[in-house]
């Protein structure tokens, strides 16, 4: 939770309650019918681990404070990005791999596009995020983002890239800019 002042005596991380945890999880939800809806699966087919996606709402929240805390002026609070939200989400999902799928479903997603469900889902969360704030140029940034190179080179480097966050956040916003 984003502390109320940016005094140094008063910082002290405050965890999510349970109220701000269920909200992100619903977001979650509502990725997945999308994923799923996407890659004509049923939703019912994706599996996920709570305690990894509950950890992954503290994680990003802690980033979030530390922005603020950090970034802002005394006099000027700043608020980190959607841009930087997004990219933090799908480089969590990335590296704590909260989504599985049955046996069979796992098989055919690995064969068809050598990673598991999670990158896939990191994949979408870029597109959603540069097509987003692509308003003038957002056909040419679908057309970049979809095309079956770019895929495969995003997704491979989700699956065995030396990514961090930093440089998560480096690409969605790079590719935000490049197609704003």
């Amino acid at each position: 939770m984003i502390p109320k002042s940016i005094n140094e005596n008063d910082f002290v991380y405050r965890r999510l309650v349970g109220e701000e945890i269920r909200s992100f999880l619903i977001t979650i939800e509502n990725l997945l019918v999308l994923f799923a809806s996407k890659m004509g699966i049923a939703r019912s087919s994706i599996k996920q681990n709570f305690g990894n996606l509950a950890e992954i709402a503290v994680r990003i929240d802690q980033r979030a404070d530390y922005f603020h805390y950090f970034h802002s002026e005394p006099n000027k609070i700043v608020k980190m990005s959607q841009t930087k939200h997004l990219a933090l989400l799908a480089y969590w999902i990335v590296r704590y791999k909260p989504f599985s799928q049955g046996s069979s479903d796992t098989v055919m997603c690995y064969a068809n596009n050598k990673c598991t469900i999670n990158e896939l889902i990191a994949l979408l969360i870029l597109k959603i995020s540069v097509i987003s704030a692509s308003k003038k140029n957002s056909a040419n940034a679908t057309k970049f983002l979809y095309r079956p190179d770019v895929e495969t080179d995003t997704i491979h480097t989700f699956m065995h890239g030396d990514i961090t966050k930093e440089s998560m956040i480096l690409l969605f916003e790079s590719l935000e800019r490049t197609f704003a």
